[in-house]
């Protein structure tokens, strides 16, 4: 009976198959991390011992039909890894602009801050002048860039969108 005697430790043939899941984990992961070139991951071993108390005979008393109580243990092992493979790009919505409530539109919108300057299309009191079409004065004296053009915000006032994903 002696050669069945298990100690306890992470060499013990007790052991042995929660060594070879950890292994067989660990494989994984690294191979997972070069494919998806991801540069870090987490494994995580986790054992759960149970002691169930159980009666059985006891063949050294000298008592016909002894019995006593032992403690049966149960090693339950898990092993598992997370890698995070995360993407992320990110930016902003930036200018020389104002938030200001807009009565019309009953909502918020945001305008170019008055920094002073005037433009062509400004009238004498400073606002800008509101027409449904701006006569041109196409005669060869006019500047060349008299006509009017609606003018998106310039590139630098958008970055990136943002973006994130994350995978466990």
């Amino acid at each position: 009976m002696n050669g069945n005697i298990l100690t306890l430790n992470i060499e013990s043939d007790a052991f042995k198959n929660m060594r070879g899941d950890f292994d067989k984990v660990l494989k994984r992961t690294l191979g997972n991390m070069q494919v998806k070139e991801s540069d870090e991951a987490t494994l995580t071993l986790k054992i759960s011992i149970k002691l169930e108390e159980v009666t059985v005979p006891d063949f050294d008393s000298d008592v016909q039909d002894a019995v006593k109580k032992v403690h049966k243990p149960r090693f339950d092992h898990k092993c598992s890894s997370v890698m995070q493979i995360k993407t992320e790009e990110s930016g902003s919505f930036k200018g020389e602009y104002e938030l200001v409530w807009d009565e019309d539109a009953q909502d918020f919108v945001m305008k170019p801050i008055d920094n002073g300057q005037g433009s062509l299309f400004d009238g004498e009191d400073g606002n800008v002048i509101q027409a449904d079409y701006v006569e041109v004065d196409e005669s060869p004296d006019a500047l060349p860039d008299a006509k009017p053009k609606l003018m998106p915000p310039a590139e630098e006032d958008f970055d990136d969108y943002e973006y994130e994903e994350e995978t466990i």
